[in-house]
């Protein structure tokens, strides 16, 4: 996974970095292929936005959350992003079994009819 992590008006420490990297490693396992993530930090007079952004060929997913904490901020925008990743896969994965369903269905009845 590519990670680009920006910050306006704030230092971001290697081990924060490195931190960030890996809660967006977790969050990969939602997808296939190549995996771009982007990590944007602004901090204001007393608050810290964190967005992030993961690109997965066609797949797009944002989040974004605002806290006084910055590590805060950055868990609930990841958990957002997951949340949406999560949701998208159930559907890939209900959808899928559907048409298995709808594929056997037709077998069935045949096989029924015979004894």
């Amino acid at each position: 996974m590519e990670v680009s992590i920006q910050g306006k008006n704030i230092e971001l420490s290697g081990l924060s970095r490195q931190n960030i990297a890996e809660k967006l490693e977790a969050v990969g396992k939602y997808l296939k292929g190549a995996v771009e993530a982007s990590v944007f930090f602004d901090h204001q007079k007393h608050t810290t936005r964190v967005e992030v952004a993961i690109k997965a060929g066609r797949v797009r997913v944002r989040g974004a959350a605002e806290s006084e904490n910055a590590a805060r901020a950055m868990d609930e925008a990841i958990s957002r992003v997951e949340v949406q990743l999560r949701r998208r896969k159930d559907r890939v994965k209900s959808h899928r079994a559907r048409d298995s369903m709808r594929g056997d269905a037709p077998q069935e009845a045949d096989a029924g009819d015979e004894g």
